[in-house]
């Protein structure tokens, strides 16, 4: 039982946490709910591209 409860606590943190959601345009849960990040405005960090000429 305990092994369970491990791992249930384990996804709950990656699912939580770490992973990122469509539904709240690629951000997180923990940041989402507390304010710190809205469900409407992506804030992970892109790479910017310039043009070649």
């Amino acid at each position: 039982m305990l092994v369970l409860a491990g791992r249930a606590e384990a996804y709950r943190i990656e699912y939580n946490e770490l992973r990122l959601h469509e539904a709240i345009s690629w951000n997180r849960p923990k940041e989402v709910h507390p304010g710190q990040a809205t469900p409407d405005t992506p804030t992970f960090k892109t790479k910017e591209t310039l043009p070649a000429t």
